[in-house]
């Protein structure tokens, strides 16, 4: 008979516990309820409070931790009693909510930083890696130990699950719930927490990695169900992962910006694809997207001397004319433009349209461009009525070395999700193992002492099929007064995993993400320099200076006849500087002197 202890607290019989019954589960609670009478008054105090850690012994070794949760009093009319609910530490692992580290802005420091989210993107770590399902659950175990979980972890190994992850986006669950949408994927893999251990240890493990326990079918005390699972096997799968890729062009000086959708499709397949009852299944898988810049620039080169291209002609008339249209008026004769010249003489053109942006990788500069020009202004008569000379022109512009073109640039990409590798095989290695389901009971002080949550269960004395079927241990559940046990075998039913609908539905239902970027880098795209805006523009304007008068013929319109007076400082020849101006004489009016101003030269040598 074995003796059965609480730790630190004495045996059963010390402790008054007149029943027990102790229930092992995979990828769920598993708890010991104890039961004590207490007197008729019911002010006895309780023997556990509440979250107080239990842990029962048998024989001196360990065989369930828990905490204590509930002590409620049962109200039956001829007895009263207190049955304790210890729960283990997958009760932690519901309690926990799962968190993740996200890039996010910080506001004090003005940058992006780590900081932790309910929002949760399975299937990727910090660096951008695409996990397996043993990997995110070891995580997740990982966290829930971090956040105070009485637990320890064996290591990942290859025993383990290993399906590549879609990435799936979740919100607000626990560790527990992540752990069992991880398990759905693989019906032939099995977690539990091991109770033989201080503390207990996670452990998970596929079938065919688990310890082999053999218990004979054929002695009376065995009642038992067993039930071959072929409906959960598949022949063959193939699997279609769809995705979009948006191009979105904004072609600023083109045409209206405009969308480019690019719809892909990558198939996997396993097994036989061509079975009638192959399975077919679309995964919609999160798309990407870019933001390309397009930009059309429109230059026109200077003129050149037409001997030498590469010498630039700023005398041209022409050039002139055209950005400065009054020198091509009907009054302006004798046209002569010299001495043009302008700086960034290694930008050889002007920008006629569009603007230079940043990103396009040319040069453009402010350029102011000038001449000297000569000439005649005449009056609608054709009559000379001013001769200028050295007037300054100006032409401001932009000028680069871009050539006429549309320049186009990728500013920011989403990359889509990639097509995670040996999806379809992991998943139909998992899926095409026949499953055996049920359940066998023995009642009897020996029970089965060796058969565990965890085990691959084979029965002997029976079918030749059951001596190595290897049936995944699911449920073990001890009455320790009477040493009856239960276990239950077969795929994880706690997970709604025993129906291929049900399989499928938990496949099908997975939700893509859209935020795999932003959670690496705090930006929904790739972007590092930015969106570039602003850059040089089209200028274009002229000026004209005053330049030098050199003859002014004054013309009177008051008359039929053509009266003028022509100052003209080419008609003086003699070859000695003079300069005419208002001078005071003193002139005779008859026989009264009086005193005139006069235009008369300086004396003449």
């Amino acid at each position: 008979m074995s003796v059965w202890s609480i730790q630190g607290e004495g045996d059963f019989n010390d402790l008054g516990i007149v029943d027990a019954q102790v229930t092992f589960q995979s990828a769920s609670v598993s708890r010991a309820q104890l039961r004590v009478p207490v007197n008729s008054t019911r002010t006895a105090d309780p023997l556990f409070a509440y979250k107080q850690a239990v842990a029962i012994t048998r024989d001196g070794q360990p065989f369930f931790s828990g905490v204590c949760i509930t002590p409620p009093l049962d109200s039956a009319p001829n007895s009263q009693a207190v049955t304790y609910d210890i729960v283990d530490a997958w009760w932690w692992l519901e309690r926990i909510a799962y968190r993740q580290r996200w890039k996010t802005w910080d506001a004090d420091a003005e940058a992006v930083a780590w900081s932790y989210k309910s929002r949760c993107i399975l299937g990727q770590d910090e660096d951008g890696n695409r996990l397996t399902s043993g990997e995110q659950i070891r995580d997740l175990v990982d966290y829930a130990i971090a956040k105070g979980a009485p637990l320890q972890r064996e290591d990942l190994s290859a025993a383990w699950p290993a399906i590549p992850l879609i990435y799936q986006e979740e919100k607000g669950k626990s560790c527990a719930q992540h752990i069992a949408s991880l398990l759905q994927l693989a019906p032939d893999a099995i977690a539990w927490i091991d109770h033989s251990t201080a503390p207990p240890t996670f452990r998970c493990s596929l079938a065919d990695n688990l310890a082999a326990v053999t218990v004979a079918y054929l002695p009376s005390d065995v009642a038992a169900r067993i039930v071959a699972r072929n409906d959960l096997q598949i022949p063959g799968l193939t699997v279609d992962f769809e995705s979009t890729y948006v191009e979105h062009i904004d072609a600023a000086g083109e045409t209206p910006a405009y969308d480019i959708v690019h719809e892909r499709t990558v198939t996997q397949e396993a097994g036989t694809v061509d079975a009638p009852d192959a399975v077919f299944e679309t995964i919609q898988l999160s798309g990407g997207s870019s933001h390309m810049l397009a930009q059309a620039i429109v230059v026109e080169a200077f003129p050149d001397d037409g001997g030498d291209p590469a010498a630039e002609d700023l005398d041209n008339e022409a050039f002139w004319t055209e950005r400065l249209p009054w020198l091509a008026d009907a009054g302006i004769t004798g046209l002569s433009i010299h001495d043009g010249a302008r700086d960034h003489t290694d930008l050889p053109s002007i920008l006629i349209e569009g603007t230079i942006q940043p990103w396009m990788d040319v040069d453009a500069e402010p350029c102011i461009v000038t001449a000297k020009v000569d000439y005649y202004q005449s009056d609608a008569d054709a009559e000379t009525v001013v001769k200028k000379e050295d007037v300054l022109i100006t032409f401001r512009c932009v000028v680069t070395d871009a050539t006429s073109k549309t320049y186009r640039r990728q500013d920011s990409q989403t990359a889509p999700e990639s097509i995670p590798a040996g999806f379809a095989d992991a998943l139909y290695a998992s899926w095409s193992r026949l499953q055996y389901d049920g359940r066998i009971s023995r009642v009897a002080a020996a029970g089965f002492t060796d058969a565990v949550v965890g085990n691959a269960l084979n029965l002997s004395g029976g079918r030749s099929a059951w001596a190595s079927m290897a049936a995944l241990v699911q449920r073990v559940s001890h009455n320790l007064a009477t040493g009856s046990t239960t276990i239950d075998f077969g795929p994880p039913r706690q997970l709604t995993a025993d129906t291929l609908m049900q399989m499928l539905r938990a496949l099908r239902d997975r939700p893509p993400s859209i935020r795999a970027e932003l959670r690496l880098s705090g930006s929904a795209s790739d972007s590092p320099e930015g969106v570039a805006l602003g850059g040089k523009t089209p200028r274009s304007d002229a000026t004209r200076g005053e330049g030098a008068y050199t003859q002014l013929v004054l013309k009177s319109t008051q008359t039929a006849t053509s009266q003028r007076i022509n100052l003209d400082p080419a008609a003086i020849t003699d070859d000695q500087t003079l300069e005419i101006k208002p001078r005071k004489f003193t002139v005779c009016n008859g026989d009264t002197p009086e005193e005139v101003w006069l235009l008369v030269s300086n004396a003449v040598t």
